[in-house]
């Protein structure tokens, strides 16, 4: 079939923005695809959905970088744990500086 190129190519509607999918919300999340949309499976949270596995794996939390300076972010299944780093043994009126192992400022 070939498209008449006098025509104009009609924008996609988000069927999942619109409301207008067939998914069940308390186990599929819509996913809008060009054309139509898709029900993918609902992860539980530290979990998202894989297209290429088709099933929910473990997301990496420590992407977003979410520790304060001076910790170190270690993800565990389905979430992330913030481990204090050590910090540097500094003299007498010196701090370690941002938190660094090896530094210290004045």
């Amino acid at each position: 079939m070939s498209l008449n190129s006098s025509r104009k190519q009609q924008p996609d509607v988000d069927e999942c923005a619109e409301e207008l999918h067939g998914c069940h919300p308390e186990e599929e999340t819509c996913r809008n695809t060009d054309g139509a949309y898709e029900c993918d499976i609902a992860c539980e949270e530290g979990f998202q959905f894989s297209l290429v596995l088709r099933a929910c794996v473990d997301q990496d939390e420590c992407v977003d970088a979410p520790c304060e300076p001076g910790w170190e972010c270690r993800n565990t299944v389905g979430s992330y744990l913030c481990h204090e780093l050590p910090r540097a043994f500094c003299p007498a009126g010196y701090k370690p500086s941002n938190g660094s192992a090896s530094g210290c400022e004045g």
